[in-house]
């Protein structure tokens, strides 16, 4: 069975999630995504409750700007929360086949 998360942590976890997307998406070209998840450790799924930040290519910290690097953790409130950074490769988004023009 799939852990869930509590609505209190699903709250900070959007904050926290609200503040990356400002701060990476959209501004840096490497980053496709950030959402709320669990992390993944050695390629399994654990229980931790974490920000996922998709990014076309993971890269050693020491390859990456200083401004463009991303957090391991963000702190909300009392509590840190972590960020799980996975490779997802380049994402284009699409329109269905049906879909309507807007």
């Amino acid at each position: 069975m799939s852990p869930s998360i509590d609505p209190e942590t699903a709250a900070a976890l959007e904050r926290v999630r609200d503040r990356l997307i400002d701060r990476y998406l959209g501004t840096d070209p490497n980053v496709t995504g950030v959402g709320i998840g669990f992390r993944t450790r050695g390629g399994e799924r654990t229980d931790e409750p974490a920000v996922v930040v998709g990014v076309v290519e993971k890269l050693p910290a020491g390859h990456v700007p200083r401004g463009r690097l991303l957090p391991r953790a963000v702190r909300d409130g009392g509590t840190e929360w972590a960020v799980d950074v996975v490779q997802t490769g380049r994402i284009l988004l699409t329109r269905s086949p049906g879909a309507a023009a807007r």
